[in-house]
């Protein structure tokens, strides 16, 4: 039985029906929902530069939050910052600090040589997690989601 998930969010134009699948989920269940936000630092010869703002950051796990309580759902959320890359393992250790049960993150379809050659951070999710890791589906369409259409959810369980 879940009592809390996590929810990585990247950016809620996009991870919108990631929200609205969490909050479904969290509804049925009566899971507490932390959300996490990773800001990521890259390292350039003029210097370690974030990606964005700690400002920009926060406003997108506040924002993720409000509106899941407003869904009269428990939240809280963080913002995590890490280098470039280990976004993964920076949501899986925000997990282990909460206690939560599964994570769940959006599940972007790639097309063409995106698909072949870059892993995302579902895979590593995937790949790293001991724990349950559900990929909520978005579509390809700037994260609209078509509610005549239902997609499958993936998960790391067996079946």
């Amino acid at each position: 039985m879940l009592s809390r998930i996590v929810v990585g969010v990247k950016h809620l134009d996009v991870d919108r029906p990631v929200l609205d699948f969490v909050a479904a989920l969290a509804s049925e269940t009566g899971v507490g929902v932390y959300v996490v936000h990773v800001r990521e630092r890259r390292c350039s010869k003029a210097g370690p530069c974030y990606v964005e703002t700690m400002d920009e950051a926060s406003c997108v796990v506040e924002e993720a939050v409000f509106e899941l309580r407003m869904s009269g759902i428990g939240s809280s959320g963080k913002v995590a910052s890490t280098l470039e890359g280990r976004v993964a393992q920076s949501i899986l250790d925000q997990a282990e600090a909460c206690a939560a049960d599964a994570v769940v993150v959006g599940w972007h379809k790639r097309r063409g040589l995106r698909r072949v050659f870059r892993k995302g951070v579902r895979e590593h999710l995937m790949r790293l997690s001991r724990l349950p890791v559900i990929l909520a589906p978005v579509t390809a369409r700037h994260g609209a989601s078509d509610p005549t259409r239902v997609l499958p959810i993936r998960s790391n369980l067996a079946p």
